[in-house]
């Protein structure tokens, strides 16, 4: 694990590299975390998917939006335009620091959408992973569990009807109950992309536990196995 700063000094990015385990290996991945309250509910779990893939032979970059955690700025100075222009920093950087040709990404929540917003605006990510993704206004949320809108112009990547391409096979994974807005969104997801994956497992996210203190979080195993066999076998 290595954690460490990157971009314009002064509009620094926070990430962590998690290097693969065996050096011939040829696969990246940046997690697009959520954001909000769910950032810090899902902080372990994003550090364990981290190991887990660097176990399995995939290089990979957990980092903090600009305005969020450790990144500079603050969260009233930016919005998703400079968040997508982050995933695509950190995409680059993962490339360079890992010697890759191309690497993908696992949007979480919030994250899932900036993610799908990131491909559908041309990013160069070789292939997608969306957990459990949530309209992003719904996906920030603050201590109080009330939404909190982003700053900044919104984004809606599923527009109703519209037909989606993305890197083949994208994979959907959704845990436990979904409900309210997520369920509009993953089906116009499913009716928007004829390539995409669906996988269900009836397990409760970290973003279902209200509690955020030590050992709160349940690992969600089944999810975890999902997605790395899908990043190391894609």
């Amino acid at each position: 694990m290595m954690p460490f700063y990157f971009g314009p000094s002064a509009r620094a990015l926070y990430g962590v590299y998690e290097p693969a385990h065996g050096h011939a290996s040829r696969r990246g991945i940046v997690i697009c975390s959520p954001m909000g309250a769910e950032y810090y509910q899902t902080h372990s779990v994003c550090r364990s998917l981290a190991r887990r893939l660097a176990e399995a032979g995939v290089h990979t970059l957990r980092f903090d939006y600009l305005g969020t955690g450790d990144s500079a700025l603050e969260w009233e100075d930016v919005g998703v335009e400079q968040w997508l222009e982050d995933i695509e920093l950190a995409g680059q950087e993962l490339r360079d620091m890992a010697g890759l040709a191309a690497v993908g990404a696992i949007g979480i929540r919030a994250g899932a959408i900036l993610s799908l917003a990131a491909v559908q605006a041309g990013q160069d990510l070789d292939r997608i992973a969306l957990w459990d993704p949530v309209p992003l206004a719904a996906g920030i949320r603050n201590g109080s569990g009330e939404e909190t809108p982003p700053p900044g112009p919104q984004v809606d990547p599923v527009p109703d009807g519209a037909t989606l391409r993305l890197p083949s096979p994208a994979l959907l994974v959704t845990t436990g109950v979904v409900e309210g807005p997520a369920v509009a969104l993953t089906e116009r997801l499913t009716a928007a992309c004829a390539d995409l994956v669906a996988v269900h497992h009836a397990e409760r996210g970290p973003w279902d536990v209200q509690a955020v203190g030590p050992g709160s979080v349940p690992m969600p195993i089944q999810s975890f196995g999902t997605l790395v066999q899908w990043a190391r076998d894609v």
